[in-house]
């Protein structure tokens, strides 16, 4: 009895529903990730072509070979100068990218009417003010059922056969803090832009210079016939933040 009273309580509510649809994409990411990771290629001849996640060994590596990741800090930071942080660097199988302070703004609607993903109008979005916190850090304030856009400190160049994904950390997940599932695709170069939604009923701090989001990365056993790069990617060398495109 108890459990059809909840159900009944939170069936159509919408900050339920985003909760749900997060979860439920989640979930269909991380069974793509696995069945890539543990199912033979079965055009492959041999089929034993696989896609496997990689570690802080090889993100390490590649840092310094390729420059995966730049800047990069080869350990996971949790403390600097005697102040905790949310951490951010490489961990076992991923890496903890940062938050940018050089572009960040929120979705308002005090001077646009509409969001069209075909016709971006930047007026949609406001820049908020970058605030101090007791102890020394700098954090942006998003309001109640928010959505922004960010950058990570990162540049990430991907090679033609790795594959990435961004997920949110637990850390901003339990604040209410949504990070959206977003693809590295190979043969990408650039700063990542970084969409985030506070779920919570109270506004939320997002703190620069720290971490933001986890990158995991997949490599195959062979090249892909067509690169990011090689179909010219809209977002290929972005800087900065950037707005949708067509």
């Amino acid at each position: 009895m108890k459990i059809e009273k909840c159900k009944l309580q939170i069936v159509g509510h919408p900050e339920c529903d985003k909760v749900v649809f997060t979860l439920f994409l989640s979930f269909i990411v991380y069974r793509v990730i696995l069945s890539r990771s543990l199912t033979p290629d079965k055009t492959s001849v041999s089929g034993l072509d696989r896609m496997t996640v990689k570690s802080d060994r090889w993100i390490r590596r590649m840092a310094e070979e390729a420059q995966l990741i730049q800047p990069f800090e080869a350990r996971l930071i949790r403390e600097v100068a005697g102040t905790r942080i949310i951490s951010a660097g490489a961990s076992s199988y991923g890496y903890d990218m940062r938050l940018a302070d050089d572009g960040f703004r929120v979705f308002s609607p005090i001077h646009g009417r509409e969001i069209d993903p075909k016709h971006f109008d930047e007026d949609s979005l406001v820049e908020p003010p970058l605030r101090t916190a007791d102890d020394g850090s700098k954090y942006y304030l998003m309001p109640p059922h928010s959505y922004a856009l960010g950058v990570s400190v990162e540049t990430f160049h991907m090679p033609r056969n790795v594959t990435g994904i961004c997920m949110g950390k637990s850390t901003y997940a339990r604040a209410g803090l949504a990070v959206n599932t977003t693809p590295l695709e190979a043969g990408w170069v650039g700063r990542l832009v970084i969409e985030l939604g506070n779920l919570a009923d109270l506004p939320l701090r997002v703190y620069v210079n720290e971490g933001i989001g986890q990158v995991l990365f997949f490599e195959s056993d062979e090249d892909c016939s067509t690169s990011y790069e090689d179909r010219g990617g809209k977002y290929q060398g972005q800087t900065g933040l950037t707005y949708s495109r067509l």
